[in-house]
């Protein structure tokens, strides 16, 4: 959708950041989609694992 809208120059879904290029504002906001998605998938992990596991240990160090 975000990158549609880049090539697309649409305005409504894709707003140019202060100072920033479209490109690097749809860059910023790829960056923030993917940093939700790994909270997220940080977060199930942890309920279903615990927190002591060695991998999750490794994870959020």
């Amino acid at each position: 959708k975000l990158i549609k809208a880049l090539f697309e120059n649409d305005t409504t879904v894709l707003r140019r950041a202060p100072g920033r290029s479209m490109r690097e504002t749809l860059e910023l906001r790829i960056r923030q989609i993917l940093a939700e998605a790994r909270k997220m998938a940080e977060e199930t992990a942890s309920d279903y694992i615990g927190d002591e596991a060695h991998s999750v240990i490794m994870t959020k160090s």
